[in-house]
């Protein structure tokens, strides 16, 4: 669902929000999730979504991937896509994935948000939670920048 940036107090009250339901995650993470909701949104992630993605029991991993130009999203996929698998880890084995994609426009969610989406629903279990997000940043050019948060991994 698409949201205007929120306050700087409700995302305050956020990250409160994360820290509370979240005991065990890193504090940048939350801080830098929190953050996240000060930024319009195309598509935005409930917090309640994201305290349920970290409450998986197991491993946790968090990658980091960009690229540029024509596919940028699906390139800043495979590319984490093959870092985890460098690292031995399969995504079918994780309880949940949050994607949060932040670019400087969103030309379309047909060029960045769908090919990201259909690729993490073929390669996690059917039942595994999947979120996403793509949030503005005005001043990124062309780069799209794309973060996976890995959680419950067995």
């Amino acid at each position: 669902m698409a949201s205007s940036a929120w306050s700087d107090e409700a995302c305050s009250e956020i990250l409160d929000y994360l820290r509370e339901k979240c005991p065990d995650a890193v504090d940048g993470l939350l801080e830098s999730l929190a953050e996240n909701f000060g930024l319009d949104a195309p598509v935005d992630l409930d917090p309640a979504d994201i305290a349920h993605c970290l409450s998986f029991q197991g491993d946790k991993l968090i990658l980091a991937s960009s690229a540029t130009g024509q596919g940028r999203a699906k390139t800043a996929l495979t590319n984490a896509l093959a870092e985890a698998e460098s690292k031995g880890i399969n995504f079918a084995f994780s309880a949940s994935i949050l994607a949060i994609i932040k670019c400087k426009h969103m030309v379309s969610l047909k060029k960045d948000y769908y090919p990201v989406s259909e690729i993490l629903h073929k390669s996690m279990h059917p039942d595994a939670f999947i979120g996403a997000a793509l949030y503005e940043y005005p001043d990124m050019g062309d780069e799209l920048n794309l973060t996976l948060i890995l959680s419950g991994i067995t």
